[in-house]
């Protein structure tokens, strides 16, 4: 997986609502505050498609996205502390 997804994915498990739905314009928010080199719109919306077809996302109905898989969020957020510790 590209670094660009990884640190997008660590984005998102890092929102609050991280377990439920989520926008496109939380993560670029959330991006802007935790990264030195935020994404853009069009950039998330650009991974999330490709998040998507490799089944990690899926967007409903009103434009919200959700982790495909439950309790991804913590999954991620204790790969991102081991992988600083190490």
């Amino acid at each position: 997986m590209p670094f660009r997804q990884r640190a997008l994915l660590g984005v998102i498990a890092m929102l609050p609502n991280s377990e439920g739905k989520f926008t496109v314009q939380e993560i670029v928010e959330q991006s802007a505050r935790k990264l030195k080199r935020p994404f853009s719109n069009s950039h998330v919306n650009q991974m999330l498609v490709s998040l998507g077809e490799n089944g990690l996302v899926y967007k409903n109905r009103h434009g919200k996205y959700s982790f495909a898989v439950p309790i991804m969020g913590p999954f991620i957020l204790r790969q991102l502390h081991d992988e600083s510790t190490s």
